[in-house]
């Protein structure tokens, strides 16, 4: 049994300023289990596997688009700080009477609603968070948008 001054050294170890793993980073134990439980499934997925899905997707919509004039895509491969392929499209509007930004509104505006990157030359898609068949749906929209 611990003597009352063997009880309060360990109190003082486990008390300010001398606080272990996580209570200084103000990160609770079910935060650091859903942690670990994260890094767990990291390690488990197979990568490239799922990198030739995202491309495959991709070229699904890809396929769409190119249909109409002048729309040209292309897939970027990002560095270290991004987790997925970017299938960029950009058109000459002289050629394709709709305007980037149109395409974007209609598609945050349509159901079901749809979220892409873009500016004044187009627009990309972003795989990462797709389900599976939700290609198919993108590419339908688009090609409902871009029939102008």
């Amino acid at each position: 049994m611990l003597g009352r001054k063997d009880l309060l050294q360990t109190a003082f170890l486990n008390a300010a300023p001398h606080h272990a793993l996580a209570r200084p980073m103000k990160a609770g134990k079910e935060e650091i289990m859903g942690m670990l439980a994260a890094v767990e499934q990291w390690i488990a997925r197979d990568h490239e596997a799922e990198w030739k899905e995202w491309e495959r997707r991709l070229q699904v919509i890809a396929a769409a688009v190119t249909s109409f004039k002048s729309v040209s895509t292309q897939i970027a491969q990002p560095g270290r700080s991004n987790v997925a392929p970017l299938l960029q499209v950009s058109w000459d509007q002289d050629q394709l009477a709709i305007e980037p930004g149109q395409v974007i509104r209609q598609l945050d505006e349509g159901e079901p609603r749809i979220e892409v990157a873009g500016g004044s030359g187009g627009f990309a898609v972003m795989p990462y968070m797709m389900e599976a068949g939700e290609e198919e749906v993108v590419a339908q929209r688009l090609t409902e948008i871009m029939s102008v």
